[in-house]
């Protein structure tokens, strides 16, 4: 899928790199849910590692967003609008409202919460995230999926009128961008920077599910590449180091260079992404291929069911060392894996709360 000259004709196609970037993501989000060092800045090697590692796994649920832009925007040369809220919502929000009470329950069970009660059942209802909150994202998520049709219905209209679809993309990256990073972070410095002016439509985690889309459909000469990948290094690098310095001095201003919305996290999140794309994955041996997409479709599940395993084993053995962050992740993924692997082989679990 190419956008040469003023056309694209996007089709929903599986690909092996998506897959690997969902796979690979996963373990980074279970390692930023276990770290014990990170919130507690000091200037240590432990740290360090973990600031270091940061820099990797804070592109991980970005890039979710954009394999989700990827799929999805353009939907419309393939399902009606209903079609595509009916089944985006029901995968979404059923399980987010499972997995909340879930977590309310697991909670309850293990002294968190000392009672349950009606008012907890339904705030945790609209609001799972304060029962889990790695439920976040689902909500964002939410919020992707009412704006994709927009997405979508701009781009077929620029097809049927005979104006360039790269260049109506291009034009989404870049109010997207304005929204939802160089605003904010004007507005950091001048809190009263054109107090009513608002960007609507393009703020929040929109940015990366349009930026995924374009990526994957836009023709990339090499030296264009090339300059993605210096620009998502600069971004890694401000993360570790201008965030890392920045948290040390317990500066506000971290949150510039370490935040899922900062400048430095999108280019890295689209470095990363345009060298999925751009890889030879597709060269790899069939088998090893099969078992990739095999474990990426257990990756939405195990995003479910990872803190529930990971406070579990804090009850009863907590990690309490940096050394062995990385063993704890792979287990943490390796045990996600079993029970999502187990529910899934109960068909209503497998269609409403593991999907």
């Amino acid at each position: 899928m190419t956008a040469t000259g003023g056309d694209t004709r996007p089709t929903r196609t599986w690909a092996a790199y998506v897959d690997l970037i969902n796979v690979v993501a996963i373990g980074f989000v279970i390692f930023l849910h276990l770290r014990i060092a990170y919130w507690n800045p000091s200037n240590t090697p432990s740290w360090w590692f973990e600031n270091v590692v940061s820099g990797l796994g804070v592109m991980a649920v970005p890039l979710f967003f954009m394999n989700s832009g990827r799929n999805l925007i353009g939907f419309i040369e393939r399902e009606s609008i209903p079609t595509f809220f009916r089944r985006r919502l029901t995968k979404v929000l059923i399980p987010y409202f499972a997995w909340a009470q879930l977590y309310l329950i697991f909670h309850w069970a293990v002294g968190a919460v000392p009672s349950l009660s009606i008012q907890q059942i339904i705030g945790t209802m609209v609001n799972g995230s304060s029962s889990a909150a790695t439920l976040w994202y689902m909500e964002a998520l939410l919020g992707i999926y009412l704006i994709i049709p927009l997405a979508s219905l701009a781009i077929s209209g620029a097809r049927r009128r005979g104006i360039s679809v790269n260049n109506v993309l291009l034009l989404m990256v870049l109010v997207s961008l304005s929204a939802a990073v160089l605003l904010p972070a004007v507005r950091r410095f001048m809190p009263g920077f054109m107090g009513a002016f608002q960007i609507p439509f393009g703020g929040g985690f929109f940015v990366y599910a349009v930026l995924g889309y374009w990526l994957n459909n836009v023709d990339l000469s090499r030296h264009m590449r090339g300059a993605i990948y210096i620009l998502g290094f600069l971004g890694f690098a401000s993360f570790v180091l201008a965030g890392g310095w920045l948290m040390l001095a317990a500066s506000p201003n971290a949150a510039l260079f370490n935040d899922y919305l900062s400048a430095g996290t999108v280019l890295s999140a689209a470095a990363v992404f345009t060298a999925a794309r751009h890889s030879r994955i597709e060269r790899w041996p069939t088998g090893v291929k099969r078992s990739l997409q095999k474990l990426a479709e257990l990756t939405f599940g195990v995003y479910l069911v990872h803190l529930m395993v990971i406070e579990a084993a804090a009850l009863v053995m907590p990690l309490t060392q940096v050394r062995f962050d990385v063993i704890y992740t792979i287990a943490v993924w390796l045990v996600s894996l079993v029970v999502v692997w187990l529910l899934r082989l109960v068909k209503p679990f497998r269609l409403w709360l593991v999907p």
